[in-house]
C-alpha cells in the first residue's frame, strides 16, 4: 500500500470514529458537524487526505471557537 493510501485509510478512520462518537450522543447540535463529516468522507477519493484533513479541521476549528463565543456572550 503506497503513502497516500495509508494516509487515506487513517483520515477515514478518524472522520469516521468521531462520527460515531457524535452520532451516539444524539445531540442536535452536531448534525452540521456529522454532515460535514460525511461530506468529508466523500471527498476522500476525489482529493488528498490531506487537504480533506486540514480543511475539515478548519471547520470544526471555526464551528467550535464560534458555538463558544454564542455561549460565553451575555445578551445586551
Amino acid at each position: 500500500m503506497d503513502q497516500k493510501n495509508v494516509q487515506r485509510e487513517k483520515v477515514a478512520h478518524l472522520i469516521d470514529d468521531l462520527y460515531n462518537q457524535l452520532a451516539t450522543d444524539g445531540d442536535s447540535k452536531t448534525i452540521e458537524i456529522r454532515e460535514s463529516l460525511l461530506k468529508a468522507y466523500r471527498h476522500l477519493d476525489r482529493k488528498s487526505p490531506e487537504v480533506t484533513a486540514n480543511h475539515l479541521a478548519n471547520y470544526l476549528r471555526f464551528t467550535g471557537y464560534t458555538e463558544k463565543n454564542c455561549l460565553y456572550t451575555s445578551p445586551g
